[in-house]
């Protein structure tokens, strides 16, 4: 049997909520459900030993500080902190579906389309806590909380970083929510690149490795490219637990009658009347006696037999409304045929109109930024074996009028990204990080926006 240990609250925290009952429980701190006396909201209070100097207390008001100064709907709120006598607390928002690395904990990988969703929340977290100098320093699965509505809640920002080091900083947070779809996707910490050979890895779907083996430098970026393929992405089958928690809150604390001291009034059984007092009731026909005798009952049962005429349909009552309803038919018809020729039309003029638009921006805006990040790898020695075929297909894309043929833009550029990408690329990135060579790393990032730009321009075309 199990006994749940209990520790001095201070009058703060009984003065101001109202404990529901227990959450968790650690080595030194206690965690409980509680409902503020005034607002009757729902919250977290954490309970544990004051620290004398006072460390405790300053980390977690510069948690509560960060938290307030971040405007988005994904970060976890503090509402208090304090500390009185031998005690002290802090108040957060309530989560009912506890945090990710609960729920793989229970119930193993997360399908790809419900871990890139929660993610994608977390991003935008993250990045307007970038936006505004603040950093995690801490993130991983065990940190994305779940609340009531299905979405992500980031708790424990507040990082205090050097000047000089928030770059690293705010990159090693984009890092960390990599890292948690990582672990979310396999129920697994990520391995070194490249993946590869790692069963768990092979799970993923490979449009979601890409983005995964990809650097981002923002969550920013990382968002938006989980977005680009997370149409892409499976459903999660109907047999997949939810993502909140198993029973409802207001089933673990609301009172039942017994509770407040009500008890179910017996019945005493009410007697049956004797036969001879039911009287037998007046019937309301007025039967002779020869009705009664068998000639009668045959007669009566002749007369309910008789056949009854049928009523006479006239056709012409139903003239009218078919007429009515076929003219309204056809001219419903036809104006709902001209709405949709119109707005054919329209679509038409707008797909012709992004179609020239994405040739114009790949001739005259992708094409140089790649060619510009090919100059910068123009001394490297030996030279890259992918760089003729990328040249090949640039020279293909630039010396023909592709007006006229969409089909054969559109392959060019797909090639010329799977060869960017997949070859060139990994070329640049590979001998930058083996020669330490700021001008090779500088060239793999003009190639890496030349590239995303020309993926997106590939969507739009194939739309």
């Amino acid at each position: 049997m199990t006994t749940t240990r209990t520790m001095a609250l201070p009058s703060q925290v009984t003065q101001r909520y109202a404990l529901v009952r227990p959450l968790a429980e650690g080595a030194t701190s206690m965690v409980y459900l509680s409902m503020h006396a005034s607002t009757q909201r729902l919250c977290v209070v954490k309970v544990m030993p004051s620290d004398p100097d006072g460390r405790w207390l300053q980390r977690y008001m510069r948690q509560a500080a960060a938290a307030q100064a971040i405007d988005d709907p994904h970060v976890l709120q503090v509402f208090d902190v304090g500390q009185a006598g031998d005690s002290a607390f802090v108040v957060s928002e309530y989560a009912e579906g506890r945090s990710t690395l609960d729920w793989v904990a229970r119930h193993g990988p997360m399908p790809a389309r419900m871990a890139v969703a929660l993610v994608r929340d977390a991003c935008m977290a993250v990045q307007t806590a970038h936006d505004s100098r603040i950093v995690h320093g801490r993130l991983s699965a065990a940190k994305l909380l779940i609340d009531g509505k299905g979405r992500c809640k980031v708790t424990g920002f507040g990082g205090e970083p050097d000047r000089d080091a928030l770059s690293q900083a705010m990159l090693s947070d984009t890092r960390g929510l990599a890292t948690t779809l990582y672990t979310l996707l396999t129920g697994y910490p990520p391995p070194p690149l490249p993946w590869g050979d790692v069963p768990e890895a092979q799970v993923i779907p490979p449009s979601l490795r890409m983005v995964l083996e990809r650097p981002h430098t923002t969550a920013l970026d990382l968002y938006r490219d989980l977005g680009e393929v997370a149409w892409m992405l499976p459903a999660a089958p109907l047999q997949t637990p939810s993502i909140l928690a198993e029973q409802p809150v207001v089933d673990l604390f609301t009172p039942t009658l017994s509770d407040r001291g009500h008890r179910p009034r017996p019945v005493s059984p009410t007697p049956l009347p004797s036969l001879g007092a039911v009287q037998a009731p007046q019937s309301s026909l007025d039967l002779s006696r020869e009705d009664l005798t068998e000639g009668g009952r045959i007669r009566m049962l002749e007369a309910a037999a008789e056949p009854v005429a049928p009523r006479r349909f006239e056709w012409h009552t139903l003239a009218f409304p078919v007429v009515a309803a076929a003219l309204v038919t056809v001219l419903l018809t036809a104006s709902l045929a001209t709405m949709v020729y119109a707005r054919m039309s329209v679509l038409s003029e707008q797909h012709a109109e992004v179609q020239q638009y994405t040739y114009n921006e790949i001739r005259h805006q992708i094409t140089p930024a790649i060619v510009q990040g090919l100059r910068q790898t123009k001394e490297v020695r030996p030279p890259f074996t992918s760089t003729p075929q990328v040249l090949a297909l640039l020279e293909h894309l630039a010396a023909h009028d592709h007006g006229g043929r969409p089909h054969e833009v559109v392959a060019t550029a797909t090639r010329l990204q799977v060869a960017l990408e997949h070859d060139l690329m990994r070329e640049v990135l590979m001998r930058a990080q083996k020669e330490r060579s700021s001008e090779l790393e500088g060239a793999y990032w003009e190639l890496e926006d030349a590239n995303r730009k020309l993926v997106r321009a590939l969507h739009r075309l194939q739309r």
